[in-house]
């Protein structure tokens, strides 16, 4: 009864109330004839059954796709029956119902909505993340590559895709033809999260879903064509190729496709192809009557790069039989920023009705913004060819409501047009280009309506649109823009409603040119979470949570506890505030900015800026704040507690010990984050790197945390079961990690391990290896990557492994470590078990064993049970892809291993051992190299007995009995390593000599120079100083006493320059190698070497 009365209620209020029409209304109602228990059934993917009851004969249905005014609704009149079906639905789309019944030839009011989702034809899942069955029946289960799902899907299947990054792949045998090819019917929607059971729960903003060319995953910024990184992109990040219709692309960011490549117009029609076109979407109909039709909404189309249309084109193969064709490329509610074309736009529309190939298309409601062409318009190529008779009809594309600004074309253009009379844009705004004559017009242009366009071309309005910021990419419209209510409603096609940014549509009675609406901007919500990123010494990134819909922002933000407040306008959201000054912390508020008030202003956020580098000196007094020598942190652990790739550290001369919090305090350890740099070796007065002397100003780093260690090196010694099971700790996806100028020693890893699978990932762990460094990806996908640089390894012990090695809990797949040593001393390590460092990997649970050891010296290391010096395996259950490893230009001598083995290899192929020495490290009738399976490949090495390839020769060490392993004359390691096997960067060898003295270099980790003696090179090491070495145009003198006077000579012995000066212009010298004699004021004198470039 209440329902009814509901019903009445509705009807009374659309009459007066005059006493008759009340009694017409009552008439109604005892006539029972407005529809009543309204049910709907039998829902199929393109239909649905309705019924109801009432006593009406003339009932009226009307349905409307969900959110969309009644008015907007189709109506089926005259149905006699109390039922009806529905016809030529969109699967998994949500519709309202209406009835209306008449009464006496009076309409009653219409019923309360009926909802009701079709049936998709069936949903394919996608998500790069999922562990489940792949088979793309759930999100659990969901495809984990978009060609699975692309591949099975057929008409009216949608497929979800979740957030993250894709990329497509090939068989071809040019990888760059790889592309998601998209099938007839197919419908691609993006920005799911994988809670979602509907497309309308989708947030495609905040889960981004991304199509990317870039194969490799090694773009730069730098978006053009020819650009180097980009070479081996795909040509086209989407494909259409054949009788394609009802595509829909919806809710993704396109990116990276680079077409610059050939193209094939001769032959047999399917073999002919174009891949300098289309980067971001591509569409081919191929032969006769093959139409194309797809529709891109809602995306990003962005950092694409093209020979011709880098972000859309269409393509028809030559041949009289392929007639009668078209591609219908439709964009709405999409961004295009950041794509390059080297001719042509970015889209490229390109039709000949003589040909027989049409060009057809929509452009609405969007945004182009940033785009350049080198050789043409920056935005749209419209032609129409007149060839064998055709004519302009070839060609019918229609842009509505689109904005274009900040885009660079040859001469200012912005849309080329030939033959593009059949062509319209309306309601648009073509402004801020740089140019008063945007439209390039070879022969006729197209019909403008409706719209602003610079210069005024066209007949359109030349008039400033009054954008609130176009500077910073703000193209909404300012309060009095000529742009509000300046449209034409009838061009807007009735299914838009709202504006680019999902606001309405039409705010007052006429819809505004442009893409976006003008009064949109709500100011009702406060805005909240306010974060700061990317912090630097002068910037930082900040975004918040908007409160409601809002777009565009004031913020004001001062030095915390000051009144210096500075306060921006209209601005975007994330911003990035510069101008700040160096490790300071700073107040921000933001609020909603409208045109005629603004918001309410959130709660105080903070962020500060960072130090541009954090001092360590466990001997200052100051602050202890790490901004300068004199305030530098006392310890090591409060600076990577708050470094970033922004803050190298440097930590002066001295010893520092790592703590914990942990109930075992053997656990303490330095744990170094992703992309920080540690440098060791500063006595205080340095300014930069390059001053530094890590051999005189010792940087200790050490797992000896009572200082009681005595000199027996072995991990059941006593006065070590309190040391530190790892010194140094890398964890996680740390990247790009350096430790460089450091001792690092009196790490014991003899603890117990927790590789139990029950145990939580992060928190196993392996204290049995690693005492010096301690590698650890403990989530799945981790790659981790370190750089060990200039250090000493030495007093280390282990039950396993004494030095390095690495650890991934159990049933952890997919990670990665990958740890490099360069220039260092790795000595007087034990390790119980296996040899002082371990590179093992396994295929079978893909765990990728990565790293080198270059310019390296081992000696006086020692493995109980095993080789000395190097551990090198891939499990036996995967295969030798599992580890990659060099040994370059290193030395390993006076090791003692088990059976005088020094390194063990095990599915060790993919391994190399070039230009180094192993030899003496034992009294020669035990073999080096312990095999188990497969060994590494040794060239251009010395390797005692002559195994696997190595030379058997002595190497003539200067003195290995008293760890001398300088090469002596005659030596057969002079002269006869590979240049191409030592990398680039590798100037001076372990001793910082020269490292390629003539023209070849020589094996293991020290030169022999000829030209000057060890004792004169080292003559004043300590007092004198000559940087940068390498140098390009000036070479610095730093030493103790006053400079007398330097003298430059060749390596031949010519001088070359003579200077009184600190300071030495290089410039004029030519590339290669010098000596420089010093004499200070005492008359001392040293001589260096120094490398010009």
């Amino acid at each position: 009864m209440k329902t009814r009365l509901l019903y009445l209620l509705l009807f009374i209020s659309s009459y007066s109330f005059a006493e008759s029409s009340i009694s017409n209304v009552m008439d109604v109602y005892r006539a029972n004839c407005l529809p009543e228990d309204v049910s709907v059934y039998n829902i199929a993917p393109n239909a649905a059954d309705v019924s109801w009851t009432s006593s009406s004969t003339d009932t009226t249905l009307r349905y409307v796709q969900f959110g969309f005014p009644v008015s907007f609704g189709t109506d089926i009149a005259n149905i006699s029956g109390n039922t009806q079906t529905i016809t030529g639905l969109t699967p998994n789309t949500s519709y309202d119902v209406y009835l209306q019944g008449n009464c006496n030839g009076t309409a009653t009011a219409w019923t309360l909505a009926t909802n009701f989702t079709t049936l998709s034809g069936s949903v394919i899942y996608v998500n790069h993340a999922a562990t489940g069955a792949d088979d793309g029946t759930t999100w659990s289960d969901a495809f984990a590559h978009l060609e699975d799902a692309l591949a099975i899907a057929t008409g009216n299947d949608q497929v979800w895709v979740a957030q993250g990054t894709y990329i497509p792949t090939t068989t071809n045998a040019d990888p760059r033809k790889a592309t998601f090819t998209v099938l007839n019917g197919t419908k691609l929607y993006g920005g799911f999260n994988t809670s979602e059971t509907t497309v309308s729960q989708r947030d495609v903003t905040n889960n981004v879903t991304i199509l990317s060319g870039d194969l490799l995953g090694d773009d730069n910024d730098v978006i053009t064509d020819d650009e180097a990184t980009r070479q081996d992109n795909a040509y086209h990040v989407l494909s259409m190729k054949g009788a394609i219709a009802n595509v829909i692309v919806d809710g993704f960011t396109i990116s990276s496709g680079n077409a610059n490549g050939g193209y094939y117009v001769w032959g047999y029609v399917y073999s002919q192809y174009s891949d300098r076109r289309g980067a971001a979407v591509f569409l081919n109909p191929v032969v006769t009557s093959n139409n194309v039709t797809a529709t891109i909404q809602n995306c990003v189309l962005e950092k694409n790069s093209a020979t011709y249309g880098s972000v859309f084109a269409g393509f028809g193969p030559v041949n009289a039989a392929t007639h009668n064709r078209y591609f219908r490329g439709n964009f709405t509610n999409c961004v295009i920023t950041n794509n390059y074309s080297l001719n042509s736009g970015a889209f490229e529309y390109h039709g000949s009705s003589g040909e027989g190939y049409n060009a057809y298309g929509t452009v609405t409601n969007s945004l182009f913004y940033n785009n350049t062409s080198l050789n043409g318009a920056s935005c749209l190529s419209l032609a129409a060819s007149t060839t064998n008779s055709g004519n302009t009809g070839g060609l019918n594309v229609t842009v509505v409501n689109a904005t274009f600004a900040n885009n660079v074309g040859a001469n200012g253009s912005v849309v080329e047009m030939a033959q593009a009379s059949n062509s319209k844009i309306r309601n648009s705004i073509i402004y801020d280009n740089g140019s008063t004559t945007p439209f390039s017009i070879t022969t006729s242009g197209s019909v403008v309506s409706n719209s602003i366009v610079e210069g005024g071309q066209q007949g359109a309005t030349n008039v400033d649109p009054l954008f609130i910021n176009s500077g910073i990419n703000l193209f909404q419209l300012n309060t009095g823009s000529p742009a509000i209510d300046a449209g034409d409603n009838s061009f807007i096609p009735s299914t838009i409603l709202n504006d680019i940014s999902g606001r309405t549509r039409f705010m007052n009675t006429t819809v505004d040119m442009g893409a976006y609406e003008y009064g949109n901007l709500d100011c009702s919500g406060i805005p909240t979470n306010i974060v700061s990123s990317n912090e630097t010494f002068t910037t930082v990134d900040v975004s918040w949570t908007a409160g409601g819909l809002e777009t565009v922002w004031d913020i004001s933000y001062n030095p915390t506890g000051t009144s210096n407040f500075v306060n921006v306008s209209n601005v975007s959201n994330p911003y990035t505030i510069t101008g700040l000054d160096p490790n300071t912390m700073y107040d921000i508020i933001v609020r909603a900015s409208c045109v005629s008030s603004s918001g309410t202003y959130s709660a105080t956020g903070t962020f500060q800026t960072v130090n541009p580098v954090l001092f360590v000196n466990g001997a200052a007094t100051g602050l202890n704040d790490g901004s300068t020598w004199t305030d530098a942190f006392v310890n090591l652990e409060d600076a990577l507690a708050i470094a970033t790739m922004e803050t190298p550290i440097w930590v002066a001369q001295g010893l520092y010990n790592p703590s914990t919090t942990n109930a075992n305090p053997r656990k303490a350890t330095f744990t170094i984050p992703g992309d920080v740099k540690v440098y060791g070796g500063f006595n205080t007065t340095e300014t930069l790197v390059s001053e530094r002397n890590p051999k005189t100003n010792v940087t200790i780093l050490s797992g000896d945390l009572n200082a009681d260690d005595n000199a027996n090196i072995i991990d059941t010694e006593a006065t070590r079961q309190d040391n530190a099971y790892h010194v140094i700790s890398i964890r996680g996806n740390a990247q790009n990690v350096l430790v460089d100028g450091f001792t690092i020693t009196g790490g014991n890893a003899n603890g117990a391990t927790d590789n139990n699978c029950a145990t939580p990932d992060i928190d196993q762990s392996y204290d049995l290896r690693g005492g010096a460094i301690y590698a650890n990806p403990y989530l799945y996908g981790d790659s981790l990557t370190a750089s060990i640089k200039n250090s000493i390894l030495e007093k280390n012990t282990g039950t396993s492994v004494a030095v390095y090695a690495a650890f991934s809990p159990c049933g952890l797949q997919h990670v990665t470590h990958d740890v490099d040593f360069e220039s260092c001393i790795i000595r007087e390590n034990y390790s119980q078990d296996l040899p002082v460092m371990m590179f093992s990997g396994s295929q079978q649970y893909q765990i990728f064993a990565k790293g080198s050891v270059v310019n390296s010296v081992f000696y006086n290391n020692t493995s109980l049970n095993s080789s000395a010096c190097l551990f090198l395996s891939a499990s036996t259950s995967g295969n030798a892809s599992a580890l990659e490893f060099e040994l370059v230009n290193s030395t390993l001598s006076n090791n003692t291993g088990f059976n005088e083995n020094v390194i063990t290899m095990n599915q060790a192929s993919n391994s190399t051992v070039e230009n180094s020495i192993i030899y003496g490290n034992g009294v020669g009738t035990g073999f080096p190299i312990a095999i188990t399976t497969s060994f590494s490949v040794v060239n251009n090495s010395i390797v005692e007995l002559g195994m696997i390839g190595g030379s058997a020769s002595d190497p003539m060490f200067v003195n290995p009995t008293n760890n001398k392993f300088t090469l002596s004359a005659g030596s057969a390691a002079i002269n006869t390593g590979s240049n191409a096997s030592l990398p680039a960067h590798i100037v001076t060898d372990i001793n910082g000599n020269n490292r390629t003295v003539d023209t070849t270099v020589d094996m293991g980790a020290y030169e022999y120079d000829f030209t000057l003696g060890v004792s004169t090179f080292q003559l004043n090491e300590n007092e004198i100083k000559i940087y940068p070495n390498p140098t390009s145009s000036v070479l610095n003198i730093k030493m103790k006493n006053n400079l007398k006077q330097a003298t430059v000579y060749s390596v031949l012995g010519a001088k070359v320059l003579e200077t009184k000066s600190s300071t030495i212009n290089t410039s004029n010298l030519n590339t290669g190698m010098y000596l420089i004699t010093i004499e200070d004021e005492n008359g001392s004198v040293a001589t260096k070497r120094f490398i010009k470039q």
